[in-house]
């Protein structure tokens, strides 16, 4: 299954890269940005994620202590 995630990764890239090289200057433009800003909502996203997972374990090892 990694190959065939790793081979997806890579074309989606491949096809990515292909349409920004064939867009014009201005569309280029829009593009970054709208890569940009979809790049940090996906972090906050993550970062959230990661926070809630920390805060679960923390709460599990308190209540494993209390016990």
């Amino acid at each position: 299954m990694r190959i065939n995630n790793s081979f997806l990764l890579g074309l989606t890239a491949g096809v990515c890269l292909g349409y920004y090289l064939a867009s014009d200057d201005d569309d280029r433009e829009d593009i970054i940005e709208t890569v940009k800003s979809t790049a940090n909502k996906v972090k906050g996203v993550v970062g959230e994620g990661i926070d809630r997972g920390k805060k679960v374990v923390s709460d599990m090892k308190e209540r494993r202590n209390n016990e």
